[in-house]
């Protein structure tokens, strides 16, 4: 969560968790929290496939449904323990199987709260979920054998352990017998994206498995910056998805996080940025990021990856040269 909130420019939770920036747009963060509650499922149900389904419709109504219905369960499971335990006498204070249902509602709970707090839609980030998918799992078999409770819920919980087999035993063995979408058998069962394929937002580096090599998704674009460097200590990077390029360092020869290499600002600075000396500058961003502001400059695409969806864009400016006026800043 922390390097999300650095790759996008912005400080600790704390400082940003004020009610001056929340009230401003509070509609807007609110509708967006609801159509991503979907993917919650994935901790109720041990499943991905509901909240993928969702989405696949692509129906707004549907999606605030379900994430209601996900939110609901969410919060009424606590209770359904609380009752069993009374049932046979046992104090809920000492109920395992709560503490672990916990988890998953703590976890909502703060990202929700950093959604508010930093503008970040972090609830609709699945891999947040793939820790806590387990948990589900464990206390739906224990309503569905060892509690005693109703009948229509031990038949509920036996469907989402049924859906749980099917979807490891069926669903994902099948997947490797179908070429358009083996590859995310090895996202599921791996943990990694597909190399050199444009179907996934993941690298063109060419990956062995196992290597004990940590890999990025711009990792192809890591190396020609190490390359780049090399070539010209001197230049300037500055890096749209920051966080893929500096999350292991660069070892030797590669730009210098905070000094040559930088993060790619918001429009309001180069308002006001010049240089005060000739340099060259590395842009590396996404291929579709406009860099309009860079208008007069001469402008060489010396790396574009169709994989990685990424573009590095050389520029050379003189001394003085501010980036919005371009022209020759007053002496």
């Amino acid at each position: 969560i922390y390097t999300k909130l650095y790759a996008a420019g912005n400080s600790g939770i704390a400082d940003r968790a004020t009610f001056t920036r929340i009230t401003s747009s509070f509609s807007v963060v609110i509708d967006g929290i609801f159509q991503k509650l979907p993917m919650t499922a994935s901790m109720i149900f041990s499943s991905p496939i509901p909240d993928q389904v969702l989405f696949q419709i692509d129906s707004p109504a549907l999606l605030y449904v379900s994430g209601l219905v996900c939110l609901t369960i969410l919060m009424s499971v606590p209770f359904v323990l609380i009752r069993t335990n009374t049932m046979v006498g046992r104090r809920f204070q000492n109920d395992l199987a709560l503490s672990v249902w916990l988890l998953p509602i703590s976890l909502l709970a703060t990202l929700i709260a950093i959604n508010f707090a930093v503008r970040l839609g972090l609830v609709g980030v699945r891999r947040y979920y793939e820790p806590l998918a387990i948990c589900g799992l464990l206390i739906f078999y224990q309503l569905a054998t060892v509690r005693a409770t109703r009948r229509a819920l031990v038949y509920a919980s036996r469907t989402v352990i049924l859906s749980f087999l099917i979807y490891v035993c069926v669903f994902l063995p099948g997947l490797a017998f179908m070429p358009d979408r083996s590859g995310r058998l090895v996202k599921t069962v791996l943990g990694f994206v597909p190399a050199n394929d444009v179907r996934y937002n993941g690298t063109s580096y060419n990956i062995t498995y196992p290597d004990f090599i940590l890999y990025s998704n711009k990792e192809s674009g890591k190396q020609k910056l190490r390359q780049l460097a090399e070539a010209d200590p001197n230049a300037l990077f500055f890096v749209e998805e920051y966080a893929y390029f500096v999350y292991d360092g660069f070892c030797e020869g590669g730009p210098v996080p905070g000094e040559t290499l930088r993060l790619f600002s918001l429009p309001e600075y180069w308002a006001k940025a010049y240089t005060s000396r000739p340099v060259r500058v590395f842009w590396v961003v996404n291929e579709n990021t406009d860099l309009g502001f860079l208008y007069g400059s001469s402008q060489q695409v010396v790396f574009s990856d169709p994989v990685e969806r990424t573009k590095i864009v050389r520029t050379d400016f003189p001394a003085g040269h501010r980036f919005i006026q371009n022209q020759i800043a007053a002496k």
